[in-house]
């Protein structure tokens, strides 16, 4: 993002009542695609706040199996980009593979 201009970024963090944990139910099916854990309030303040600044907000979830997780703790990240326009790779496979950049 430094190529971009971007020297800074935000990190907000979501713990819970006395910073125990959220108390989220895991949606085993989501009822649209791009649905998440976060809050609409918590992506929007954000982006209204820092058009310009990417902000990563960690949730730290209690992971209870009541509310349909495996019964231990985790940390559910989403990145809020900034208003530029980014675009990611990701690759799942155990092999590296080199990838040609033609963007000179």
């Amino acid at each position: 993002m430094k190529i971009e201009g971007i020297e800074k970024g935000i990190l907000n963090v979501r713990r819970g009542k006395e910073g125990k944990g959220l108390e989220l139910t895991n949606q085993k099916d989501r009822p649209w695609k791009g649905s998440g854990f976060a809050q609409s309030k918590w992506i929007s303040e954000p982006r209204q706040k820092n058009p310009d600044v990417p902000t990563l907000v960690i949730m730290y979830e209690k992971g209870e199996k009541n509310k349909q997780w495996d019964g231990q703790k985790l940390y559910l990240p989403t990145l809020i980009l900034p208003k530029n326009k980014f675009v990611f790779m990701f690759n799942y496979s155990n092999e590296s593979e080199e990838i040609e950049d033609d963007l000179d």
